[in-house]
């Protein structure tokens, strides 16, 4: 029987799956890190691997080139993963974001990440892990020919006039009231409502999620119910990545993520803008 793994894991159920050939565990984190210390049996997948970092908006790499690198880490189709990093969790939610939007399922974060795992005295290990092709028994990773959960800036166009539609804006306050001047044009996307993705956490040297309630209460106060389509965004998609895996968390299933976020809208005269 398939055992039922929890979208988010605490470090003591991850402990438990140590070792179950049903579950991979992934390092989100850049490969220097990795190598430094990692959680034994761990793979390396980068974040940045999946995107062109070359780009203004670090922009998704082709599908083609995603699905390779995914590959090329060791990633199958069927076996559980679970994503870890030290950055807030934002590299292991873009990692769960980009994959889902191909059509990944069974994937977790770990709550609290590495530091949550090196705080709870668990082991770690150094180096790099042998051949990682070799750790993938299952399926080949097959990409979706069309992400599912990338929004484009057409469709977000066509949201800010949709009723059943709600724009979330994860930047802090001052990115989303347009007090930061560092862009051609600043504030927020016309109708977007703010909401902090920091504010799911207790803070950035302690990223464990609040309690699911809370957070609840809080997007159902900014309007969000499982009857509207939801985008998310930030300013290069990042952190709003974030936010898409929290809306997950709490079974929210029309959720897509502004792969473009600020870095594209506020570059187009055309796209309105509002402040304040």
């Amino acid at each position: 029987m398939k055992r039922e793994i929890s979208i988010l894991l605490d470090p003591e159920s991850l402990q438990r799956l140590r070792g179950d050939s049903a579950c991979t565990v992934v390092d989100t984190r850049g490969e220097p890190d990795f190598e430094d210390a990692h959680i034994p049996g761990a793979i390396s997948l980068p974040s940045n691997d999946l995107f062109d970092n070359n780009t203004v908006g670090l922009d998704l790499l082709p599908i083609p080139e995603i699905e390779a690198r995914v590959r090329k880490a060791g990633i199958d189709q069927d076996t559980h993963l679970v994503l870890y990093d030290d950055s807030g969790l934002i590299p292991s939610a873009r990692v769960f974001w980009v994959l889902e939007s191909l059509g990944r399922s069974n994937m977790s974060l770990l709550n609290g990440g590495f530091l949550s795992w090196v705080a709870g005295s668990h082991p770690t290990e150094a180096g790099i892990q042998g051949s990682s092709a070799s750790r993938s028994a299952g399926t080949l990773f097959t990409a979706l020919p069309e992400h599912q959960a990338v929004a484009t800036k057409q469709d977000v166009l066509t949201a800010i006039d949709t009723p059943d539609s709600l724009i979330v804006d994860t930047r802090t306050e001052d990115e989303y009231l347009g007090r930061n001047s560092v862009h051609t044009r600043n504030g927020h996307i016309p109708g977007a409502v703010h909401l902090n993705w920091q504010d799911h956490i207790q803070d950035l040297f302690n990223p464990v999620f609040l309690p699911e309630e809370e957070l609840r209460e809080r997007y159902a106060r900014a309007g969000a119910d499982s009857a509207r389509q939801i985008i998310t965004y930030c300013r290069t998609a990042s952190r709003s990545s974030h936010t898409y895996f929290t809306l997950r968390m709490l079974g929210y299933r029309n959720v897509k993520n502004y792969s473009g976020s600020w870095m594209e809208w506020n570059e187009d005269l055309t796209l309105p803008v509002e402040t304040g």
